[in-house]
């Protein structure tokens, strides 16, 4: 009767050493899942902020153009009148103005951080993430055949191994 309530606890053991292992394998399958929405997410905010930046530097661009040709010519046409020359050169200003808090408006330019940059590390440590904890559960498998598999031919040694 020892002999069989041992062997009870031991299935018992593998049991829940097996369902552990089932949750494992789960639990690594949702935090793979998980950090490739991260870095999906982080390359995602990396293009967006290169959008935003090319559509600023394209419109300041366009905006300096814009008060270097055609205002200018404007102030030569509108020389000898005064009135209208005011209202160019208030132009003129507001136009450069707008300018350069557009030029202020990617304040990211500054960091150093890069999402990209961010999402391709998580990525790469994620790959080693994985397939180590991989390997550790099939070792965990593994472990739990052999000690079946003892049980099943009783043979001791491999109980003991």
């Amino acid at each position: 009767m020892g002999k069989f309530s041992v062997l009870q606890q031991i299935i018992q053991i593998q049991k829940a050493a097996s369902a552990g292992i089932g949750i494992g394998f789960y639990g690594n399958s949702e935090t793979n899942d998980g950090v490739y929405q991260v870095t999906y997410s982080l390359m995602n905010a990396n293009h967006t902020l290169t959008s935003i930046d090319l559509l600023i530097s394209d419109t300041v661009q366009l905006l300096t153009s814009v008060v270097k040709s055609d205002l200018t010519q404007l102030e030569e046409i509108f020389s000898k009148r005064t009135d209208f020359l005011v209202i160019v050169r208030n132009t003129r200003r507001e136009v450069e103005s707008v300018a350069q808090h557009l030029a202020e408006l990617s304040f990211w330019k500054g960091v150093e951080l890069n999402p990209n940059a961010v999402a391709e590390q998580v990525n790469f440590i994620e790959d080693y993430r994985w397939l180590a904890y991989i390997l550790l559960l099939l070792l965990d498998l593994i472990i739990c055949l052999f000690t079946l598999l003892g049980l099943a031919k009783q043979i001791k040694w491999l109980v003991i191994v």
